[in-house]
Formats: structure tokens, C-alpha cells, sequence
């Protein structure tokens, strides 16, 4: 391992990732250069077959009714064959288990003891029972969701806010996003950066009025066709996977960091450029637009004529679509990359076993409103919003072609 002067950041080159890590505040700072394991040449997206799936189960009833959901963060598909749900936002926050086609047979609640561990924040099956990950403790369930251990919580990877001080002109601007590993010192929680990502083309701000005011009237949205570096978290845990798609026009780069800092594997991989449309120019930059004017007062503000220029100033345009735009570890031990090719209602997910250098790119077509969350040898498992507006989870069965 060797120390290097200068701080590049969260980059693959030259076959090594170049990681900084330090203090929070930044008093202390190294980079350091670790060897990466040997991947596989550049994948051929457009050579992949491509998978159809057909819908075969909805879990989740109408809104009001026993089986409703509300916000579901977290799918995962047990070895036993039951899907386990987590609600961590809103009133539920809870943990439910389900047997297909859509039958609950266990419910936790936010009970005084599950008050006692924190937040709500994701679910794990195994062999034996399920875990549950609290902000403060690990808590193994059996199948009757009696508790069978706790235990405080490992060392652990999070990532530190998005740019929320983004000022309206480049140099008042923050792009860069930690990644902290979290550690628990007696009743002390202590933070190390280990990685920094690029959150640049992230946030789209627009000036609504002259900017003479103690305090700048701004409209802020997120850039829609953003390339910065994004994470997922590892369906078996204990690592995070960074996404770099701001290279060459389809690359994507894909490294898995673990708890101890170390690179566990990386890949490259190319998938069909997909040109960025005069047309989807237009219609995403007159639909912001709409959004700026809708909280427009002429009296007080700039003129439309000036806003609409200035937003056409902000938005992002690259002169390709970014490579994918979301990327989702599944307990079938895949890696899911939603691509930025769509035909009609369908857009092309790429998935491929992750840590194996070699594997084939698979191609799966899924709707375009289907938000994948795991998957199985033989389905996909995913969330929407039903007609009552309440959320469903959705299995579809993979189709092999023909």
C-alpha cells in the first residue's frame, strides 16, 4: 500500500481504487491506493439475451384494509420461500412476513422493547429465523418472532448527506458525499470517512428572484439525468457497493467496499450509449419549467422570460443518458442495474452474480413503474403504488426466451 500527495477521489485507475479517509472534520486526510482484484473485460450489454417476467403475486391490500402497506423500504425473499417487509417510515414501521400468493403471518410492531433498539431499518433472513437491523442493536427472531438474541451493533457503513448547501453559483458548492464507517465506543458512536463520492449534477437550483434579499429565494429539484456516483448496500451485509457512471459513454464501474475498508471486488462493465433525445430535452426542461413557474409571483420575482432562461441554464444535459440509474443487490447473490433503455412501457435491467469477474450479463425486461427490491432463481420482487394508494409488493416470474 502506498500513500499518495494528492487527493483524487472515489475513481478507478489503472486497475486500483483510490479511497480517502480521515477524521469527520477533515483534519487528517490520506489516500490510500489498494490493488484490486482482476475483472473481466468490458461486458457486451447489447449481446445479452433478453428475459421477459410474467406477474404472478401481489402482496399488500387496499388502503384502510388489514393488509394495507404503507411506505415499504425493504423487500427480501427468505430461503423458507416468505417475503419480508419493512415499513420504516410513517405510522408503521414495522416488520411483516408474508406467504405468497399474499397471506401475513407475522406482524412486528413498534413495541416498548423494539423502541428500545432504535430505528427500524432493514430485515435479513437466514436458515434459522430472521434478523432485524436497529439503529442500536441487532435482534435475531424466530419464525414466531420470538426473540431469540440481541446484540449491539457491528461496525457498520452509512453515507453522509447529500449536498444540502448547494448555493446557486458553482463555487459556492459542495459535491462530495462520505461514506462513514460507524462504530459504537461504549455509549460514543464514532464516524470515519473511508471513501468520498462525486454527488456533482445532483441538485438543479434555480434563482426565482434578483438575489438583492438577506436571504435568496431558490427552486430546488434533483438534475434527471444526474451521472454522479451513487451506493447500495449489499444484500448479505456488512458491505457497500459505489456505482461510478460519469465515464465513457455506457461504462459503469462497480466496487464493493467491506466494514474494514477493504476493496472486496470490482467490476467494468459497458452497456448500449443511449443518446439524450432533443425531444427528452425538451420535455424535461418545459416540465421543470412548469414546476419553477407554478410558485411564481410577478410582483415580487424575476420575469417568466428570465426564469425559463435560467432553468435552461441549470438543468444538466449531458450528451448521453446516464449508463444506469439504480443498482439493487438481491439475496440470489446478483447485482440488478436499471439501464436507461426503454421501449414502450419496458425498460432493460442488466444482472450478473456479483463477485464472480466472469458471469454473463443477463438482460430482464420489467415495466417501467416496477421498483425492484430482490429476487430469486426464478423472480423478481418488487413495489408500487395500487389505484387505492397503497403500496403492493409484486412477484413476477421469469420467463427464460425462446
Amino acid at each position: 500500500m502506498t500513500a499518495l500527495p494528492v487527493a483524487i477521489h472515489g475513481r478507478l485507475i489503472g486497475g486500483v481504487v483510490l479511497r480517502a479517509w480521515g477524521d469527520l472534520a477533515g483534519v487528517r486526510r490520506h489516500i490510500i491506493v489498494s490493488c484490486l482484484l482482476s475483472f473481466s473485460p468490458m461486458g457486451a450489454g447489447a449481446g445479452a439475451q433478453s428475459w421477459t417476467t410474467v406477474p404472478e403475486f401481489a402482496i399488500g391490500g387496499a388502503s384502510g384494509s388489514e393488509t394495507a402497506l404503507a411506505f415499504v423500504s425493504s423487500v427480501r425473499v427468505g430461503p423458507n420461500g416468505k417475503i419480508y417487509v419493512v415499513e420504516s417510515r410513517g405510522a408503521a414501521r414495522r416488520v411483516t412476513v408474508w406467504e405468497p400468493p399474499g397471506i401475513m403471518t407475522l406482524e412486528l410492531g413498534p413495541s416498548s422493547e423494539a423502541r428500545a433498539y432504535g430505528s427500524l431499518i432493514g430485515v435479513r433472513p437466514g436458515s434459522n429465523g430472521f434478523w432485524v437491523t436497529y439503529r442500536s442493536h441487532l435482534v435475531h427472531y424466530d419464525e414466531d418472532g420470538t426473540v431469540l438474541e440481541t446484540a449491539g451493533r457491528p461496525p457498520f457503513l452509512a453515507f453522509g448527506r447529500r449536498p444540502t448547501n448547494v448555493g446557486v453559483s458553482d463555487g459556492e458548492a459542495v459535491w462530495e458525499r462520505p461514506l462513514l464507517r460507524v462504530r459504537q465506543r461504549q455509549d460514543e458512536w464514532i464516524r470515519d470517512t473511508i471513501a468520498i463520492l462525486d454527488a456533482e449534477h445532483t441538485v438543479l437550483a434555480v434563482m426565482l428572484d434578483d438575489g438583492s434579499g438577506l436571504v435568496p429565494n431558490v427552486f430546488y429539484t434533483g438534475q434527471p439525468f444526474a451521472d454522479n456516483d451513487f451506493p447500495y448496500f449489499a444484500a448479505d451485509g456488512g458491505r457497500v457497493g459505489i456505482v461510478v457512471r460519469n465515464g465513457a459513454p455506457g461504462e459503469v464501474q462497480l466496487t464493493e467496499i467491506s466494514t474494514s475498508a477493504d476493496t472486496v471486488w470490482t467490476r467494468r462493465i459497458s452497456l448500449p450509449p443511449q443518446r439524450l433525445s432533443p425531444e427528452q430535452h425538451r420535455t424535461t426542461l418545459d416540465g421543470i419549467t412548469r414546476s419553477v413557474l407554478d410558485g411564481w409571483d410577478p410582483s415580487r420575482y424575476e420575469s417568466e422570460e428570465t426564469l425559463r432562461s435560467r432553468t435552461e441554464e441549470a438543468l444538466y444535459s449531458p450528451d448521453y443518458l446516464p449508463s444506469i440509474t439504480a443498482a439493487v443487490s438481491t439475496g440470489s447473490g446478483e447485482l440488478w442495474l436499471r439501464s436507461s433503455e426503454t421501449s414502450d412501457t419496458l425498460v432493460a435491467w442488466y444482472t450478473f452474480a456479483r463477485g464472480d469477474p466472469n458471469s454473463t450479463l443477463r438482460r430482464v425486461l420489467l415495466p417501467t413503474w416496477f421498483r425492484t427490491r430482490d429476487a430469486t432463481a426464478t423472480h423478481v420482487w418488487g413495489t408500487r403504488m395500487n389505484s387505492s394508494g397503497a403500496a403492493q409488493v409484486l412477484g413476477r416470474r421469469l420467463a427464460v426466451p425462446r
